[in-house]
């Protein structure tokens, strides 16, 4: 088909100029620009691109696009790169198409985000508006098709207005109406013939038809008076007028009207001393015309106050950033958007549509969205006014009733938080010897309901408050509260965001007695004495101890400054008893305790271990003896290490908790432990025990091994010949001989010896002592070799193998 070069001219070209990006090759759209075809062949592309390309040649001297055409020409070489070759081509088909689509998919979301607004305010997409938004979709790469398509699926409205009725029977309905709300003290009361028939403003003729009969039957009835006649007289006017064919859009023309009529003295007035309507008017304006109720939108009051503005002669002043008006569902007042929920009554200003899902406006008469009709929401709105003007006991138990029923709980739960719970009563506080116990009535209100508690100290000096967290129950433990001081305490009842006023018990006292007291013996200035211990038990208590003597008066303890009671008047095996009370300082006279007593048996003070002995086992391991002590047993601690000391110095008193946790308890007995995990050098403390005190003894160094075994000796004149087996991991051994005694270890200085390794006794067959025949006997002992460190020299154990050669007969 040949190029049409006036459209080419109208369509391309006049885009081009405002849009020049679609020019370039790599990311424009070489199509559109060229006219070809995304789907032709080699040879139809080359056809419409040689078509295209003689055209720009002539546009060249056109006064408007001769500029474009001499680019357009300029780049014929990159176009046909792109056109002529299929490859390319069909990957630039493709680069399009994808941004062609996304365009178009943009495109949609704003005309969505019109239609949505325009919906919310009017109802539908205005007859008026329909050519505009055909250009807006043409902007945005939305075809023709697609537009038709996407407008197919809105509701688009005749918005031409049609003319108001006259001024006399406007006035006539609005004074009827103003005067029908008075006599019958209808606190909204009734600003169209809608809400007279308790129908929203977008209501079919059918339903006003209904509601208009079944008042009527209802007004038949009624006894003659004024309310009567009015009542009929409006009732007439909705038959005759509201109920014709242009009856509803010639009312809502009457309601614009009427909306003129009140704003325009204001507007006059500004436009006489100002000139002009400022923002801070223009939105006050707005937030009045919406509040009447009169079934205006905030874009309807806009419009209004513009056309009564010109017709003044004043300038609007708007600010670049407005806020919408919205209106509360439930108390109906006017306002700009700040918050989710209304600034007078605490509502949520938007609602959940049941259909599509989405937030719309609570007192909307549909969903902005899909157009689903809210009509209950506004039932439930009304339900919720009647229930707030009852008591607060009966507008609980119809709300409540009203959650199950209401399309949005949320709406109902709002209006129940504004409603106070009932209080709980008869709280008392009933103080024991080791808690306060509180009990109290249960709060009157419906529904789940918790108790949150507080307990507030109230002596001069003391004051303080502390939340004691909730409970479901009607009674609580406080095993937390101080000792002498008066307490009060508040119940509060809560449900959910609501609260009641707190309940508040009587002044409590609670005399505490001191915990965990004890008493043990311990050592002052070499004596056993008893030191008794207790926790205080806080508040404003003074802690006094005494001796219990039977047959005798208390024996009054001194506390030390550090809040320490020792009895040195003790003797070893007496049995002593304590008691510890506690003295409050009441609104009164003093309050004492009964106290609590201790009794414990005076213990002997452990005596320092003077000596360890120490031997091996077959088993390797070393046996610790020791005598036994007058009274309790020994515990022996053991350190290891080529830089081990004792754990203690021999006398000290110690604590065998302390001791446990940086050395090792071998075991404890009364003569001998054995200690089967030695290795290496140890160190023993020995710790005598007795009740509560701990002294340490005499530390023993030790180095460990396993001993020597199977030593025998050979006899051959002038010398001995030994043999022995060294243990496993042992490689080298000491031998030492005397010939008057054993040697008393393998530093003996009398001693004689060697040491010989496990592989040259092997070889050598033995080891050859010189032992002259003249009578004496031969003291051999043999020591078992140890490397303290992995570089160190080995170390010969503290115990040996002995053995006797030439004894004396």
């Amino acid at each position: 088909m040949a190029l049409d070069t006036n459209a080419y001219r109208k369509s391309v070209l006049a885009r081009l100029l405002v849009e020049p990006g679609l020019a370039d090759p790599q990311t424009g759209d070489p199509f559109l620009v060229c006219a070809v075809d995304p789907d032709a062949d080699d040879a139809t592309a080359a056809k419409q691109l040689d078509e295209v390309v003689a055209f720009w040649n002539k546009e060249r001297n056109h006064p408007r696009y001769r500029g474009l055409a001499a680019q357009l020409v300029g780049r014929r070489a990159e176009y046909q790169s792109i056109l002529l070759n299929s490859g390319a081509r069909k990957a630039a088909a493709q680069r399009v198409r994808i941004a062609h689509e996304t365009a178009q998919a943009d495109g949609l979301a704003v005309l969505d985000d019109l239609a949505t607004r325009l919906t919310r305010d009017r109802g539908g997409l205005p007859e008026s508006k329909m050519d505009t938004l055909r250009r807006i979709a043409e902007h945005h790469d939305v075809d023709a098709a697609t537009f038709t398509a996407w407008t197919g699926r809105h509701q688009v409205i005749d918005d031409a207005e049609a003319a108001p009725w006259d001024d006399a029977v406007r006035q006539q309905i609005r004074r009827g109406l103003d005067e029908l709300a008075t006599l019958e003290h209808h606190r909204p009361g009734f600003p169209t013939l809608y809400s007279l028939l308790s129908l929203d403003h977008d209501a079919s003729p059918a339903k006003v038809r209904q509601a208009t009969d079944e008042l009527t039957q209802i007004n038949a009835g009624a006894r003659r008076d004024r309310r009567k006649t009015l009542l009929g007289d409006l009732l007439a006017t909705v038959k005759t007028r509201l109920l014709t064919e242009d009856g509803p859009r010639r009312y809502a023309a009457s309601l614009r009207a009427d909306a003129r009529d009140l704003i325009r003295p204001e507007i006059e007035m500004l436009a006489v001393v100002t000139g002009e309507i400022s923002a801070e008017d223009h939105q006050t304006l707005v937030t009045a015309l919406v509040g009447n109720d009169w079934g205006l939108s905030v874009t309807d009051a806009r419009e209004i106050i513009r056309q009564v503005a010109t017709q003044a002669g004043a300038a609007i002043s708007v600010p670049v950033t407005t806020r919408d008006i919205i209106v509360c569902g439930l108390c109906e007042r006017p306002q700009t958007e700040t918050g989710p929920n209304c600034r007078y009554c605490g509502t949520a200003l938007h609602l959940t549509c049941p259909s599509c899902g989405t937030q719309q406006p609570a007192a909307a008469l549909r969903c902005g969205h899909c157009g689903t009709s809210l009509a209950a929401y506004r039932k439930t709105f009304a339900a919720i006014r009647e229930a707030l003007e009852l008591s607060a006991p009966d507008a609980e138990r119809e709300l409540t009733a009203l959650l199950s029923t209401a399309p949005d709980a949320r709406i109902v739960r709002d209006a129940l938080a504004r409603l106070p719970l009932a209080p709980p009563t008869a709280v008392s506080a009933q103080a024991d010897n080791d808690a306060v116990r509180l009990r109290w009535h249960p709060s009157a209100s419906t529904g789940e309901i918790s108790y949150r508690l507080s307990r507030q100290i109230t002596a001069a000096g003391h004051e303080a408050s502390r939340g004691l967290g909730r409970t479901a129950s009607t009674n609580f433990e406080d095993a937390g509260a101080p000792g002498g001081l008066p307490l009060r305490y508040q119940v509060t009842a809560v449900a959910g965001d609501r609260s009641s006023a707190p309940a508040q018990s009587d002044e409590v006292l609670l005399a505490r007695e001191v915990e965990a007291l004890a008493a043990h013996t311990v050592r002052v200035g070499g004596a056993p004495a008893i030191r008794i211990s207790f926790r205080d038990p806080g508040g404003a208590g003074r802690v006094a101890v005494e001796r219990v003597v039977p047959g005798a008066d208390p024996q009054p303890l001194r506390t030390s400054a550090d809040g320490v009671v020792t009895d040195t008047s003790v003797r070893p095996g007496e049995q002593v008893a304590y008691r510890a009370r506690v003295t409050y300082q009441g609104a009164g006279q003093p309050i004492s305790t009964p106290g609590r007593t201790v009794e414990v048996t005076v213990a002997d003070l452990p005596v320092p271990v003077p000596e360890l002995w120490f031997s091996p086992q077959s088993d390797g391991s070393i046996r610790l003896s020791f005598d036994s002590p007058r009274a309790g047993q020994v515990q022996i601690y053991a350190t290891t290490g080529p830089s081990a000391t004792p754990v203690a110095t021999a006398g000290a008193d110690v604590d065998v908790i302390a001791l446990g946790q940086r050395s090792r308890l071998v075991g404890t007995g009364t003569r001998r432990i054995i200690d089967r995990a030695a290795s290496g050098r140890m160190v023993y403390t020995p710790v005598t025990v007795v009740g509560d005190l701990a002294v340490a003894g005499t530390a023993r160094t030790v180095i460990a091994a396993p001993p020597i075994s199977a030593l025998k000796g050979r006899d051959e004149g002038t010398r001995v010949v030994i043999s022995f087996t060294m243990p496993p991991g042992v490689t080298e051994a000491a031998v030492r001989w005397r010939r008057d005694q054993f040697p008393e270890n393998a530093d003996d200085p009398a001693a004689v010896g060697e040491n010989i390794t496990n592989t040259k006794l092997e070889i050598s067959g033995g080891l050859a002592i010189p032992a002259p025949t003249d009578g004496r006997p031969l003291f051999i002992a043999v020591y078992p070799t140890v490397r303290l460190t992995p570089a160190g020299r080995p170390v010969p154990a503290s115990v040996a193998t002995t053995l006797v050669m030439r004894p004396a007969r």
